[in-house]
């Protein structure tokens, strides 16, 4: 009780054997140092193994994928307008095609469909390969089809509320 062993009655009449440690208070200070280093290079050891296998383990599900000219991708989109909701908006644009690679970390892309829309420079981070098959592509070449979502206009999220309506302050007849 209150950080110490309470003295029971039964301590009376059992005495409680007597420890000797054989160690002077410089000698106890010493034990539990090496005891604390032995520990802390335990710690150490089990630390550096645990961070080097959670390494191993981020580096096999987030190395951005390396992308050939003519590859199709999608483009992260960053960019929430004011008066959206980030919920309601697409992760994703494109397709895009890859123009040229900069030193593998940078691409030059252009819109699939759109060829007199200016290039863009990104990060392979911000781009995902885009699985197609030869019938989809030919039917984007013809009919020069928009995506769903940009179709929609990017509304969701919006509150659009209007000029707000006047109320007329006739007496109403009974």
């Amino acid at each position: 009780m209150y950080g110490r062993k309470p003295k029971l009655p039964i301590d009376l009449v059992y005495k409680t054997p007597n420890l000797n440690l054989k160690l002077d208070p410089n000698g106890y200070a010493e034990f539990i140092k090496n005891k604390f280093t032995k520990l802390y290079e335990t710690v150490r050891k089990n630390r550096d193994v645990s961070v080097l296998k959670n390494k191993v383990i981020y580096d096999q599900q987030v190395m951005a994928a390396k992308f050939k000219e003519g590859d199709a991708v999608w483009l992260k989109n960053e960019q929430v307008k004011k008066g959206q909701c980030k919920k309601f908006i697409y992760n994703w644009k494109g397709p895009y095609i890859i123009v040229k690679n900069i030193r593998d970390v940078n691409y030059i892309i252009r819109p699939m469909n759109k060829k007199k829309r200016p290039l863009i420079t990104v990060n392979r981070s911000r781009l995902k390969k885009h699985f197609h098959t030869q019938e989809n592509m030919e039917d984007l070449n013809e009919n020069q089809v928009e995506p769903a979502h940009n179709k929609l206009n990017h509304k969701f999220g919006t509150v659009n509320l209007g000029k707000p309506k006047k109320l007329s302050k006739e007496p109403k007849n009974s």
